[in-house]
Formats: structure tokens, sequence, C-alpha cells
């Protein structure tokens, strides 16, 4: 064939082409409005049935209000770039567990827009014509307890109609342009929240929700961004979980926390509990014999799935690792069972803050031992001495917070986000007390403050006079921040001993004193924590492995993916809590079986070898009410829609998109969701409704001025004809991520470690 010949076959071929994509563009150019269909694509990992399930009820709904609706697979790695381009994700499943008790663990990473303030500052006012003298503009928020909340920019002039004796908290701000970014430029979970949605008069609420350090205060400003994260719908709020708690009748004493694990040296067991065999286990790291262990009244048996990321705090992010740390160890303050409102004495017996709250100032105890049950392991490993036994001091507490700032692991944002570790350091009991005298601090317990002039009058306030001590830490923060005592209690920051650190390295710890000062500069301990190895870094590498306890319980074996032994601590320092309740302190051993085959598990749970047992929603009903043999106890697996977590799971929409930009139909999809049938057939009705932001039982929770939406396929249908959507073509994306929740930051870096 010719060249030439060919060449024209081409040509018409082009042209022929040409008009065929010509007659397709005339087409949808010249199609009516009403014709067009926006495009819903749906992502989702089929490993997730029920974000799956999720997907596809929506589709099914969504595509009634008149969207063309896709569903499609998207693996994790390339799901976890979709959710960070803000040009590339529309919509997406995804759920949240918290990491502290505090509602800004919630509106900061969810729905924070990233507005900048060159000022914003919070008063009461005794009426509402006062409001004039602070705003230019306001908008008017009633919550619960008579209170009003008033938000605008600075100026004068603002008029409100508030009825007379109400309570009016007016939030002022200066928006700063300059130091904003543009939405357009933001990354979600880093610049601004996963939706891509700013609200100035929300930002302005949120930052004022962790400026002002009054309770009070605080409570009405997270119901006015309660009632907005509402109304506006920039994430459908889609449930909150309900506390699923099962075990034999033979254990007691069991008490539920929303974020804390239960402390098993607190439960107790009937004394003729059977005594029904685990396993045999031992024979791990510690090289314990392998033996049989059977479950009965000294032991707590629990199956379960998974395995703890690291015995390190610095690096473990998840349930598992930081319920083994709650067990093994102590912390700054702590909260005691169930209380979610107030911390209370842990290792810290006082402790007081400046009038401005940037620096705190804690008190350790001085009676508190840390158990190192690895001295063999370790000489066989590293070929160094370390000590059975060493003391905690102001300055392992440092060290600790210190370390996991440092090296940047996975939680170390808590730390880095509130906490200028360099700057921090440690003082002794005379240094303070001096600096009570010069500088009175302000003291905070359960509730009561006062204004403390020395150290007597601080342990007597704390009711720690005659308490041992050893050492201040003085905490240097970098922005108030009223959730700090509650991130101090988080099981990641489990204080370790530096000295057990460097005796296992080998290296020089009087030499180390020198150059941190003894705690005045605790900078130069960069000169050992070598934090560009990563996780090779000694210190990683030692307590990853060897874990050090100070708390009631220590590692005494494990063998990875198959079985954790926890032995009761002999030198811990609040064992005279035992003798102020017979039934504490009676069990010996709690031992983790690890079954990520549901079978085994449940087989050994109604055959009583364990006590507790992950147990899957819809295995629920075939486990519970088993009773053991020729015994009057049963497992009973309870359910309590009184009793919630603050887990919830959530419905992201790209509001920098079309046509999630626009409130009508934000509205509109929300009113298509079928709640109770995902409630019912997805979450096994082990769920309630979640109407904003904030779930219940948080500081911050309202149902005051709140839209509980229902499932209206017909009010979701008016919604969107009255959104005119349909007069523009677009294509929207919904995709349903592989693992639970994404790696989030934000100043604000937010990662979660549960769904």
């Amino acid at each position: 064939m010719s060249t030439a010949g060919t060449s024209r076959k081409l040509i018409v071929v082009g042209i022929i082409v040409i008009i065929i994509i010509g007659i397709v563009a005339a087409y949808f150019l010249l199609m009516p409005p009403g014709k067009k269909k926006p495009r819903i694509n749906i992502y989702y990992n089929a490993g997730n049935a029920a974000r799956e399930r999720i997907a596809t009820i929506l589709a099914s709904e969504w595509g009634k209000l008149g969207f063309e609706v896709v569903v499609q697979a998207q693996e994790w790695p390339v799901y976890l770039d979709t959710i960070m381009d803000p040009e590339a994700f529309d919509v997406y499943i995804i759920g949240w567990a918290p990491d502290y008790v505090d509602p800004d663990n919630y509106a900061t990473p969810m729905a924070y827009g990233g507005t900048q303030f060159s000022t914003l500052k919070t008063y009461e006012v005794a009426s509402a014509s006062d409001v004039a003298n602070y705003l230019s503009d306001a908008k008017v928020f009633e919550v619960e307890d008579d209170w009003y909340v008033v938000v605008g920019p600075k100026g004068t002039g603002a008029t409100v109609d508030i009825p007379a004796g109400k309570k009016i908290l007016v939030v002022q701000y200066e928006v700063d342009e300059e130091a904003t970014l543009p939405v357009g430029e933001s990354v979600p979970w880093i610049h601004i929240n996963p939706a891509m949605y700013r609200n100035t008069t929300l930002d302005a609420l949120i930052v004022a929700g962790v400026r002002d350090l009054n309770t009070i205060h605080r409570k009405a400003i997270y119901q006015a961004v309660q009632q907005i994260t509402n109304f506006q719908v920039p994430i459908i709020w889609l449930a909150q979980f309900m506390m699923v708690h099962g075990q034999w009748t033979w254990v007691h004493g069991w008490y539920y926390h929303p974020v804390k694990p239960v402390r098993f040296d607190l439960l107790w067991e009937d004394a003729d509990a059977p005594n029904v065999k685990i396993g045999d286990l031992g024979g791990g790291v510690a090289g314990t014999p392998t033996m049989s262990y059977y479950n009965n009244e000294s032991i707590i048996g629990i199956a379960t799935i998974g395995w703890p990321e690291s015995f390190d705090g610095a690096f473990t992010y998840e349930t598992f690792g930081w319920e083994l740390l709650w067990l093994i160890g102590d912390q700054v303050v702590t909260y005691w069972k169930e209380e979610t409102e107030y911390v209370d004495k842990d290792l810290a017996v006082a402790w007081a803050a400046t009038p401005d709250a940037m620096t705190y100032y804690f008190v350790i105890r001085g009676d508190v031992k840390a158990y190192n049950r690895w001295v063999s392991q370790i000489q066989e490993e590293f070929g160094t001495t370390t000590a059975e036994l060493y003391n905690i001091s102001a300055l392992d507490v440092l060290f600790s917070i210190w370390r996991v700032g440092w090296l940047e692991g996975d939680p170390s944002w808590m730390v880095n986000a509130y906490i200028d570790i360099n700057g921090s350091k440690v003082l002794n009991e005379t240094e303070f007390d001096n600096l009570l005298q010069t500088t009175p601090l302000v003291a905070e317990y359960k509730g009561v403050t006062k204004d403390v002039h020395n150290l007597s009058e601080l342990l007597e306030f704390f009711g720690s006079e005659g308490t041992p001590t050893a050492g201040v830490l003085e905490l240097k923060l970098t922005t108030p921040y009223p959730a700090i005592l509650a991130i101090l209690s988080d099981a990641f920051l489990s204080v370790v001993p530096m000295k057990y650190v460097f005796d296992a390295a080998g290296w020089d710890y009087e030499a180390a004193l020198a150059d941190i000062q003894y705690g005045k500069n605790i900078a130069a301990l960069a000169n050992y924590i070598n934090k560009s190895l990563g996780e090779e870094e000694f210190s990683h590498r030692l307590l990853h492995k060897y874990p050090i306890a100070t708390g009631p319980f220590y590692v005494y074996d494990y063998v990875e993916n198959q079985h954790i032994i926890l032995k009761k601590n002999p030198y811990y320092w609040n064992a005279t809590l035992y003798t102020e309740n017979p039934n504490y302190g009676t069990i010996d051993y709690v031992i983790y079986v690890i079954y990520d085959e549901t079978a085994p598990r449940l087989s050994l749970y109604k055959a009583g070898g364990v006590d507790f047992c992950y147990v899957p929603a819809e295995n629920i009903p075939d486990v519970n009410n088993t009773v053991y043999p020729d015994t009057n106890y049963k497992i009973i697996i309870r359910v309590d829609p009184n009793l919630l977590t603050y887990d919830i799971a959530y419905i992201v929409l790209n509001t920098y998109k079309f046509p999630f930009n626009i409130t009508l139909v934000r509205q509109a999809l929300t009113w298509a969701v079928p709640f109770e049938t995902i409630y019912s057939e997805v979450y096994n009705n082990l769920t309630v409704p979640l109407y904003g932001v904030i779930p219940k039982g948080m500081l911050g929770y309202t149902e005051k001025n709140i839209i509980k939406y229902t499932y209206n396929i017909t009010k979701a249908q008016e919604l969107i004809e009255k959104s005119g959507i349909f007069k523009t073509t677009t294509t929207a994306t919904l995709s349903i991520p592989l693992v639970p929740v994404p790696i989030a930051v934000l100043p604000i870096i937010v990662r979660t470690k549960k769904e």
C-alpha cells in the first residue's frame, strides 16, 4: 500500500472522529439542564464490609435525588493520597476515636477551617446593648443554661436581640488575612478540616474554645460549635457507638471510662470461679518455662485480636498498646475509674500554673520505683548491665515527655503541639518554694481554685502534706491549652527512668546529667537520643522489646502474635490502695491470648477459659447468656444506649467542590441518608444518632436548636430542586477508606488510634 493512500485514509478517519466528538459534545451542551446528572463515584475497600454496605445504601438513596452513582473499589495507599488531595476526593466515610477527654479533640481536627486571627478575645457582658461596644456585626447562638454566644468582628455598632436577664458571652475577632492560607492552597487534615470547609464564625468559636480556660464559657462555646456543624453539615454526622461490654458473671468491679481502659487490679473474682485451662503459655522473650495456665479467681483472661504496635509509648498509637501501657505504666496525672471531668493525682502529688496558664509546675512523688524484669535479657542482647529497680524523679518525667516529642512518633503531635519540650526543666523543692514566694501560682484541683504562695501551702491544698517528693517539673507550653492535663494522663506518656535507657545503652549517665545541667538544659539529650535513626534509635529498640513497669502490673513474658502475660508488680508504689479495699489487688496475672480467627476465640470464651473476649456484633446472640455447666455463672453481654463510647462515624463531603459547596445540597444529602437502616443493618443496633461534631457525654454536647435529621427523601428532593444544581453538570467521588482512620495533622496534627 502506498504512503499517500495511507495518509488519505488517516485523514478520513481523523475527520470522522472529530465529527463524532462534535456530535457528542453538542448533545451534552444542548441537553436540557434538567436531564444532566451530576455523578458520584463511590470508592470502598472490599475488606471493610460495614462501609461497603453504607456506600451501597448511599448509592441507592442519593440516586433518587437525580445523581448518577457509580460504585468502585480503591486501594488504601491510593485512598490515602486521595483524601489528602482536595482536587481528587469528594466524599468518604470514616471514623474517629478520641485521644483524650476534651471537645477540642473533635472540633479542631474535624471542623476548624484554618482561619488565622490577629486578635481573638472573649467577654462576658451584662446586656444585649453592650454587644455594640465590641462587635461591628454579630451572629447569635442561643445555647443551654440561659447563655447566648455572640460572635463577630471587632468593632462597634452591632445590634442583637437577646432577652433581658440572659448570660451573654461575646467572641470578638480580627482575621489575619495574610496569615490565613487560601482554601484552594490548603491540604485537608493538615491546614484545614477534612471537608475543606471554612466558616469564619465557626473558626473563631473553635479558637475561643481553646483559649478561654473557663469551663462554663467553653461549654457554651462548644454548644455553638455543635449548632453550626449540625446546620451546615460539611460532614454528615452518622453515628456514635454504644459501649458493648461482655464478661463472665464471676468477675466483679468492672467500670467504664469512655477513653481510658479498665484497670484490672481494681477488679476481683468470686472465690469459687471455675478453674479452666487457658493454654500452654510462656517460653517467650523473657524465657519463662512453658506451662499450663488456668483461668481462675486470681487471673484475668482476655481473648482478643491483633498485636500492639509497640511497648514504647513514643511510637504506639492504637488501643491495644495504650491498654498495656495503662496497666504497666504510670502517668503524671490520671482519671480515677469513671471520672471524666477532673484529673486526679498520680506521679504528681500537686500542681499549679502561672495565671496565663503558659507554665505548669508538677511536684513529683518520691516513693516510686520502676521495675526492670529484663536484666538478663538486656545483658545477653546488648552486653550491658541494668538494675532491677530505678527510682523515679521529676527528671525522669521530663525525660519521658521530651523523648516522645523529640522522636516524633505517631503520638508526638499531642506533645509538640502544646509543650515546649526544650524550654521545660526540672527544679528542686527549694528552688520551687522560692519561686512560689516571689511569684504566686494558681492551683486547681477537682474544680476548686486557690492562689498558693509556698510549697507547703500547695501540698496541703492537694492533701499531699507529708508525702515524700522527688523534685518539680516545670512544663512550658507553647500556648495555653485547657486539655493539657488530659493529655498528660494518656498512657503513651507513661514515665520511663532515664537511667534505665542509659544503662542499657552503655552511655555515661553521670556525664549526661552534667550535659543537661541536671534538667535545666534538657535539649542536650539530643546528643544521645538520635531521632534521625527512626525506629532503629536505641531507646526505642529497648522499650519496644523490654518495657519497664511503674504501674500495677509488669510484662512477665510474651510471644508475638500469640500471648502476653502480665504479672502483679511487687514494687508498685500505690499498693496501699489494696489495703483500703480488700477486693483490690487480688489479681495476680492478666493474660491476653491472641486469636484472629473468630471460632477458636469464642470457643475458649464460652468454655470459661477467659473472662473477657472480643465478640463480633453478629456473634453476640450466640455467645450472650452462655451458662457455665452446673453453675449459675453465665456470660452477660451488655448493650446500653445510655452507656456510650466517644467513638463516632461520619461522612466527609468535599465542600471545596460542586455541588457539596452548597448548603442546601449538603442538607438534602443528609435527609437522604436512611440512618435507621444503617444503624440496624450495618451497625447491628449498636449506635445512637450523632447530631454534630461533639459526641453525647462530652463537654459542649447539646440538642438545643439542633436539627435531628432522619430519612426523608421527599424533603431531600425538595431541597435539591431548590438548590438548582441540575443547571450545571459535574462529577463527584465518594471514597471509602481501607483502614479505620487517616493519618491526620493540624496544629492540630491529629491521628486517631482506634476506630
